[in-house]
């Protein structure tokens, strides 16, 4: 049920790991809520110590020397062994967290249905948080593509300013050359960043569409897990009819591998816009340089845009 480079597996481990990663920490935890305070151990000496003294005492007298060291070992004796009873429990604890996670990638690639449920319910919050995280980097505020299309709409703002208030001295003297110049110069610039801006939205539409058919074949991922959790309930009610039984397994394994597929097919997709989405402002365009960054934008957006649109016809294809 692994897809290449076992990324299925990968998924099981980090899934199983995280469980115990968390069960480690409320392990800490109550380690820590158990553990003797230095008030406590103050308390507890305050009474242990008047006990060995009078015991020694009268071990001394009663038995001598040897009686009193008798005593003493004794109670280093109790302390370790009491110290030893509560390491133990804890380390069989860590031990047995650590083989439950084992345990659950064995099942997973076994393809035992509980198993397989958890991984792929962990696959499709993982995917979630992954198409987010891509969302506000290819198209958040704090991105590249906010602050150019940020940059690139003031001064798109400025240059229609600018060709207004020349094209209105044009009009008050048509024989100004200066008028005529400068007029041309701003209709120009007015005219590029302008293309600029459509050519930044219209790529952050192809993004934007191309996310949202993400979110859709999660949906799709889903629906899955619900027919894998339907199918293991009828596994457990079928009892001991084999042939139920059998049916019921097939339709797991079956659904298993559509999820692996669609799970490949967002995987591959991801990567692509991972990389399509910085490219149409990276290198040599800095944003303090509005009239080239426009020109970069331009030559390069329509190009991205493909990219994207073949990125979003792979993911819509019915996965293999």
């Amino acid at each position: 049920m692994t897809g290449p480079g076992d990324s299925m597996d990968a998924l099981a481990r980090r899934c199983f790991e995280r469980k115990a990663r968390a069960a480690e920490r409320e392990l800490h935890a109550e380690i820590a809520k158990s553990r003797t305070t230095d008030e406590d151990l103050k308390a507890i000496w305050g009474c242990m110590v008047p006990l060995v003294l009078v015991g020694t005492c009268v071990a001394g007298v009663s038995g001598g020397a040897g009686g009193a060291l008798g005593t003493l070992a004794a109670a280093v004796v109790i302390g370790l062994v009491v110290a030893s009873s509560r390491q133990a429990p804890t380390r069989r604890k860590r031990s047995a967290i650590r083989k439950e996670a084992e345990d659950g990638i064995v099942a997973y690639r076994r393809g035992e249905p509980w198993a397989v449920l958890r991984v792929h319910e962990f696959a499709v919050t993982e995917f979630r948080e992954r198409i987010q995280a891509h969302r506000e980097r290819t198209m958040g505020r704090g991105s590249e593509w906010g602050r150019a299309r940020s940059e690139l709409t003031r001064a798109a703002d400025e240059a229609q300013r600018s060709a207004a208030y020349w094209r209105e001295r044009l009009c008050g003297e048509p024989e100004s050359e200066l008028a005529r110049t400068q007029g041309r110069i701003a209709d120009r610039l007015e005219a590029k960043l302008g293309e600029a801006v459509g050519k930044l939205d219209a790529r952050a539409a192809a993004l934007r569409k191309f996310y949202n058919d993400c979110d859709a074949r999660l949906a799709v991922m889903d629906r899955c897990n619900r027919d894998i959790e339907e199918s293991r309930r009828l596994e457990e009610l079928s009892g001991k009819a084999d042939v139920v039984i059998a049916e019921a397994e097939g339709t797991i394994q079956a659904l298993a591998l559509q999820f692996v597929a669609e799970a490949r097919n967002i995987a591959e997709a991801l990567g692509g816009v991972a990389t399509v989405g910085i490219k149409s402002l990276a290198g040599e365009a800095p944003v303090d340089n509005i009239e080239y960054l426009a020109d970069h934008i331009i030559e390069s957006s329509d190009r991205e845009r493909s990219a994207i649109e073949d990125l979003e016809r792979q993911l819509s294809q019915a996965a293999q």
